[in-house]
């Protein structure tokens, strides 16, 4: 969290409220990139995904922002043989980063 901090000019208050965001959102988005990649629907997948990178590139969190990368470029290029892989590698590192997100909302309220 410290890099996402030190892009946000140090604002723990500008953290707590896109980290609420990301929250919010990252369910949205990943119940649309899951219906996607079972759809086999590439520009849609591409969408979706592009929404959540953003979001992930927004509070540095490296590791979920590069699988979902990877699956926003696999949608690109209509990898759909591999868009289960790609889909399996982002829940993973989200089912990392979620939790400390919200560990670092109940210990950062202000």
């Amino acid at each position: 969290m410290e890099n996402a901090l030190a892009a946000l000019g140090g604002n723990a208050q500008l953290l707590n409220t896109v980290v609420q965001m990301v929250l919010d959102q990252s369910n949205v988005d990943m119940a649309a990139i899951r219906s996607d990649v079972a759809a086999n629907r590439a520009v849609a997948l591409a969408a979706s995904s592009h929404r959540l990178k953003g979001s992930l590139g927004a509070i540095a969190a490296e590791p979920a922002h590069q699988a979902c990368s990877a699956l926003n470029t696999l949608a690109r290029i209509g990898a759909a043989d591999s868009y289960a892989i790609g889909l399996a590698s982002l829940e993973e590192e989200l089912g990392r980063l979620l939790p400390c997100l919200q560990t670092w909302l109940a210990h950062n309220k202000n």
